[in-house]
């Protein structure tokens, strides 16, 4: 029996979701007080998973707003009051009716009559059910929901949301958020005058764009994605039908399915030979990690070319790598001696790896231009090598064709496209946006380092990498990551699978490190030692 393709994780803009609601409501049949019931009790399984009542003193308060956020709340505070726990549900409604809820209409009133007529048949006087006062006495609570507001926030919060989601980050328990934290923007992850830091945010059907970029993961906490019955197929085509703003993270389940896999008969040359020009005088190590990351990332075999000054030192700390001396001089590497040197290589390479630590020498940025422009190829372009695009990603238009994997840092990100992206009215700090932009433009895999990272293909994806995290902020990991990428282009992998999956890699090989050692102690040389690990762990590559 053929198994099924994994499929991504789609992360959904504001506009995205809500497009994704209504086609499930109108299109399958599923009601809206459905989808609600099922958010709310997700969301309080959940939560029930953290904490259990008794555990902890004090009640479980829900404050609930008067939009779907505020019902999925009056449902998740029912299923705790279920569990046992004494609940306590603040809503910011109005007066009104009892009964109904005053200000609340539709399913959300539906479900803040359940949860009232529930109340009045407690006999445990666990249940309780009143307005917010900002001047009412603030007793000990274990845990607080937030329930406010949804994703369609898009202006400073107001009073007397700011005073509360203030007042509730200054208050002792833990911390849940329904959907997105009240105050973060759902897409771009950024603060609204104020938002809520959670410990934990259950989010509706997907995650949103927001829980994931800037400033999100800080006041998201730990992300759990809740099943509210929304169709898979629904969720990934709202994620396709808004490249800009939503986008897809990779599970290990995904890249476990695009792994190379080795046959009986393979050698050394079937599973991919990888070609890294990198490394200058001053920066020798550079070429070594990128070489090394092809390797532990599976390409039979790595040939390094590199200046003909620094071979006998990139020979003694890479006894099982090639080298290939490069001619150079004061101006650098000379540029055709050095194609002429590397050229049997190349005609037989299923990669070329350039840019790590290679200098900006003259001379040397006129070889990394005449090598971009007969490379026949995929690339990985990194480092020293953007530097020489700079002024000329007329190279990108004319030879790119989709296949090289660009892996800029922000610095050289805006020093490459900045100008171009000024024109076109995107900000390069709207770091989906701007990736979108250039993958297209380029016709390029482009890997936006930083956190998260991000990896758009062109007229395609744009991946949000979850792994790895502030580890990763040393010194040589861009180095390790070309290489990967390199590595698994070289066992033909596609340049989007590639950077996806060599992002993902050095993702799990960092998280392996930060599970039994401290974060800031990590080197990029760590990471060459979990990787092997970590592919047999989390990929069960053999």
């Amino acid at each position: 029996m053929t198994m099924p393709a994994m499929r991504p994780e789609p992360v959904l803009s504001a506009a995205a979701m809500r497009r994704a609601d209504e086609r499930t409501i109108h299109d399958f049949g599923i009601p809206a007080h459905t989808l609600m019931e099922s958010a709310g009790k997700g969301a309080a399984m959940r939560l029930l998973q953290e904490i259990q009542p008794g555990s902890a003193d004090g009640a479980w308060r829900v404050y609930c707003g008067k939009g779907h956020n505020g019902g999925d709340g009056f449902v998740l505070a029912r299923y705790l009051y279920e569990a046992g726990a004494t609940v306590q549900v603040l809503h910011l409604h109005g007066s009104g009716n009892k009964s109904t809820g005053g200000s609340l209409a539709g399913n959300v009133a539906a479900h803040f009559a359940t949860l009232r007529k529930m109340e009045e048949a407690d006999p445990d006087d666990r249940l309780h059910i009143f307005p917010y006062d900002p001047d009412a006495a603030w007793p000990h609570a274990a845990v607080h929901v937030d329930a406010l507001l949804g994703i369609g926030l898009e202006r400073d919060l107001r009073e007397p949301v700011r005073t509360l989601v203030e007042r509730l980050n200054a208050a002792p328990g833990l911390k849940m958020a329904v959907d997105i934290p009240t105050g973060l923007h759902a897409d771009l992850g950024k603060p609204l005058g104020a938002a809520f830091r959670a410990d934990l945010t259950c989010a509706m059907g997907a995650l949103k764009t927001g829980l994931c970029l800037h400033e999100g993961p800080a006041y998201a906490g730990q992300c759990a994605v809740i099943d509210i019955g929304i169709p898979g197929v629904v969720l990934r085509d709202a994620a396709d039908g808004d490249p800009v703003r939503s986008g897809y993270r990779p599970s290990d389940d995904l890249v476990r399915g695009w792994m190379p896999v080795r046959n009986a008969k393979a050698h050394k040359y079937s599973v991919g030979l990888a070609v890294i020009v990198a490394g200058s005088e001053e920066m020798t190590g550079a070429a070594v990690m990128a070489a090394e990351g092809a390797a532990r990332a599976g390409a039979g075999y790595v040939v390094c070319g590199c200046d003909h000054r620094i071979r006998d030192s990139l020979e003694i700390q890479l006894p099982d790598v090639a080298t290939i001396p490069l001619p150079a001089s004061g101006d650098g590497i000379e540029a055709e001696g050095a194609l002429d040197a590397l050229s049997e290589r190349l005609d037989k390479s299923g990669v070329v790896v350039t840019g790590c630590g290679l200098g900006r020498a003259p001379g040397t940025r006129a070889f990394v231009l005449r090598l971009l422009e007969t490379a026949a190829t995929p690339v990985v372009v990194d480092a020293d090598a953007l530097h020489a695009l700079i002024g000329r990603t007329d190279l990108l238009r004319s030879r790119a064709g989709g296949r090289w994997i660009l892996t800029p840092h922000e610095g050289e990100f805006r020093r490459l496209f900045g100008s171009e992206l000024d024109e076109a009215g995107i900000d390069p700090a709207d770091r989906m946006a701007a990736a979108r932009y250039v993958a297209d433009a380029y016709d390029c895999v482009l890997v936006l380092k930083g956190y998260p990272a991000l990896a758009a293909a062109p007229g395609g994806r744009t991946w949000i990498n979850a792994g790895g995290g502030p580890a990763l902020a040393t010194a040589g990991t861009g180095d390790v990551l070309a290489g990967i990428c390199g590595g698994l282009l070289a066992q033909g992998l596609s340049a989007e699978q590639a950077a996806v999956a060599g992002l993902h890699l050095g993702g799990a090989a960092a998280d392996r490190y930060t599970a039994k050692r401290a974060g800031h102690s990590l080197r990029a040389t760590d990471l060459l030692d979990e990787l092997p690990f970590a592919m047999k762990e989390r990929f069960g590559v053999g």
